[in-house]
């Protein structure tokens, strides 16, 4: 079982040239093309136009440039839009509303001008310390919409500038950054051959992502330069939905001269509640793989290693008239128990999977509910309801 504490975007595919020309020279001709400078300032010699169509991870993962981690660690947030609508049937209700992403969400000027909810195939996002502050999304999008003009155009993208943020949009992507991300022009840049991407220049992110290429969604948190004493290098989940059964993949890329047998133990533990779980380690990963079934799966989450954070699933049911809570636990993955607490002192425990119990309130109570996951000394909260009566 999976849960999240964020919200959906990012992690992508093998590393590798994403501009298929060898070179921007016409070979019709005898002498080198002229260099011709685009509209943003860059040669087309040091940056292609050639940006791939693709909606796949490896296609969202030309964006990120090498320089994404330099000032410390960087998480990437991949979704599969597409997928999720296709299986929407098969997925719980509170996947459901987690993985409800509209343009309007980004809050970066009137963003949502360029396409509607189902305009997104596949999403990307990615920061330092875990703020989405950049993405990319695959789709189909009108950049002729808009109702202002473009501060700039670089090849097919047409740039707008907002208070809050900047967007780039072509007919098949739209990339953002909003204040404190690395800008879209730097997006732009790396899209467009013009600079290197993480992918190519860090193991650790090639790595994560050639294991979590096949996911519906997945997260990957890569550890910064300047963290020599990490004992990960990378830790990532995925999951990749299917009717009825989908595949749940954990991994783990070590550090240098660590082991990853002993990243062993927090597999088995966050695969505890998983059917069919294997796990393999090689020179410097660790990958567990299991299946759930598709209701019960929620977005991955990552603390610091796979078996930082305790999970179950619960559900939370509040009935106006009665003045009453209902808290049943539906599944237990690595956790020993749930504990359900609120801010009126009322503390109950369940242990079993299909256990239920019920808070009572009085006219004029007003609190928040909370379910904890508890796993040996490891607590995290995986549910929790603002109520009111």
């Amino acid at each position: 079982m999976l849960t999240t504490t964020g919200a959906i975007s990012a992690l992508a595919i093998s590393a590798g040239c994403l501009d298929d020309s060898d070179s921007d020279s016409n070979p019709d001709s005898e002498e080198p093309a002229e260099s011709e400078t685009g509209s943003n300032g860059t040669d087309d010699d040091d940056a292609t136009s050639t940006v791939s169509t693709e909606t796949d991870l490896s296609a969202q993962l030309q964006w990120v440039p090498a320089e994404a981690n330099a000032d410390g660690e960087i998480t990437l947030h991949y979704a599969d839009l597409e997928a999720i609508r296709t299986h929407e049937s098969d997925l719980s209700d509170d996947f459901r509303e987690s993985t409800q992403l509209e343009l309007a969400d980004l809050d970066i000027g009137d963003i949502n001008q360029f396409g509607d909810a189902e305009a997104i195939e596949t999403s990307l996002s990615f920061g330092i310390d875990s703020s989405a502050a950049d993405f990319a999304f695959a789709g189909t999008f009108t950049p002729d919409a808009a109702d202002a003009e473009p501060t700039e155009t670089v090849d097919e993208f047409s740039v707008f500038e907002y208070e809050n943020g900047t967007i780039a949009v072509s007919e098949e992507w739209l990339l953002g950054s909003h204040p404190d991300g690395l800008g879209v022009e730097t997006l732009l840049e790396a899209g467009r051959g013009g600079t290197e991407l993480l992918v190519e220049t860090d193991e650790a992110t090639a790595t994560l992502s050639g294991e979590l290429e096949s996911t519906s969604i997945a997260i990957g948190r890569i550890t910064g330069a300047d963290a020599v004493d990490a004992e990960l290098a990378g830790v990532g989940h995925g999951a990749t939905l299917d009717s009825e059964t989908s595949a749940v993949t954990f991994v783990g890329v070590t550090a240098d001269g660590n082991d990853p047998d002993a990243f062993v133990d927090e597999l088995e533990r966050s695969g505890g509640g998983l059917d069919d779980f294997t796990f393999e380690t090689t020179e410097s990963t660790a990958v567990g793989e299991g299946t759930v079934p598709t209701d019960e799966v929620q977005l991955p989450s990552l603390g610091r290693s796979v078996g930082q954070e305790a999970r179950a699933s619960v559900t939370i049911s509040v009935d106006e008239t009665e003045r009453t809570a209902d808290v049943g636990l539906t599944s237990l993955s690595n956790a020993d128990k749930v504990n359900v607490i609120d801010g009126l002192d009322q503390n109950e425990t369940i242990e079993e999977v299909g256990g239920m119990v019920t808070l009572t309130y009085d006219e004029g109570d007003e609190t928040t509910i909370q379910v904890i996951a508890v796993a040996g000394s490891t607590k995290t909260v995986v549910a929790s309801e603002e109520i009111a009566f």
